[in-house]
């Protein structure tokens, strides 16, 4: 039968971090307004092809949601600063380069990849060219946040104490 945890430092063993309630209702609140962003997102564009009051409701909402991008950045910045374990500056790039590096070059060889799909086929010629010049183009909209997170990582060394 399992024991239930009677000390703080046993506790601590086994447990990475104490949940913080508000932070948790605040990244599901931020999730379903990023959600918002992305479906509306393209009526932004649609102002003389559908009505003005769709128009209008549209890019409400989308406005409107527009808080939850840097709430993200800002629970995350949070959440490092809070860190109480003894700051290791190997075990904290090699974390970070895991949970964004990678997540961000899989999704931008995946768009890279998309962008060779067109109704008439595909184009390995586009999915090359777009992958090559992967470090020299704009981001697409949708890895921003990984780009502003790594930003943030880069510099978090420089803050700890």
């Amino acid at each position: 039968m399992l024991k239930p945890f009677t000390n703080a430092q046993t506790l601590r063993k086994y447990s990475v971090r104490k949940k913080i309630a508000y932070l948790d209702l605040l990244r599901c609140m931020a999730a379903v307004a990023v959600v918002v962003i992305h479906v509306l997102g393209p009526y932004r564009e649609q102002i003389n092809n559908i009505s003005n009051g769709a128009w209008e409701t549209a890019t409400t909402f989308n406005t409107l949601s527009r808080w939850a991008v840097p709430v993200f950045i800002m629970i995350t910045g949070a959440l490092m600063l809070s860190d109480t374990r003894k700051f290791n500056i190997g075990y904290f790039f090699k974390r970070r380069l895991r949970k964004v590096l990678v997540p961000f070059l899989a999704w931008s060889i995946f768009y890279a990849w998309l962008s060779g799909v067109s109704p008439t086929g595909y184009s390995a010629d586009i999915f090359r060219e777009t992958l090559v010049n992967i470090p020299t183009t704009k981001p697409i909209i949708t890895l921003v946040f990984s780009i502003t997170s790594s930003h943030c990582i880069s510099l978090f060394p420089f803050s700890a104490t």
